[in-house]
């Protein structure tokens, strides 16, 4: 399966399995309307030129995740990394403060 980058290049859509058992829902989840709003927001950033690249990590169902980089982190994926380090920060953050 491939998604279209921001270039307009096809990229590919990794998706990753999480490890463990894995919990099966006898009904589909409502979609996440957080999700929605965000990613809504985002593309209009795109849209606008004001968002240049992303790097995401996305949940999926039955607990998998996707990752994909595009625009201006596909194309210096060291400038990536550093954002995705202090998104890695923030997290650590979140968990730190629920284990509390």
């Amino acid at each position: 399966m491939a998604t279209e980058n921001l270039s307009g290049r096809a990229a590919p859509l990794r998706t990753v399995h999480s490890a463990g058992l894995r919990l099966v829902s006898p009904t589909p989840q409502p979609p996440c309307a957080e999700t929605i709003r965000f990613c809504e927001a985002l593309l209009e950033e795109a849209r606008n030129g004001d968002a240049r690249g992303i790097a995401a990590a996305v949940a999926m169902a039955g607990r998998n995740y996707s990752v994909q980089t595009c625009g201006n982190f596909r194309v210096d994926p060291t400038y990536a990394r550093g954002a995705v380090a202090a998104l890695d920060d923030e997290l650590r953050t979140l968990v730190h403060e629920a284990s509390q």
